[in-house]
């Protein structure tokens, strides 16, 4: 029988990567970077790490991305529940 991959196997493709990813928990906190998404950003990986996703973008991408709504949050997590 095979394992499951790794993290490091399965992550791969994210860091090599030219576009930015990254992963947020359910506060909107980043908890994954790739190398793109801290050449973008201007943040150093670890530096990004914790932060408000929104925050860390540059100024004009985050102007242009809007905030998920309380209303939408509510919905996700009722899902999440059921």
């Amino acid at each position: 029988m095979r394992g499951y991959p790794t993290l490091a196997k399965l992550s791969r493709p994210f860091e090599a990567s030219q576009d930015a990813v990254i992963l947020v928990d359910e506060d909107e906190r980043i908890v994954y970077a790739n190398p793109a998404a801290s050449r973008i950003t201007g943040y150093g990986p670890h530096q990004l790490l914790g932060r408000d996703a929104y925050g860390a973008m540059p100024p004009t991408p985050a102007k242009l991305c809007a905030r998920p709504s309380k209303l939408t949050k509510q919905r996700k997590r009722s899902r999440a529940s059921h």
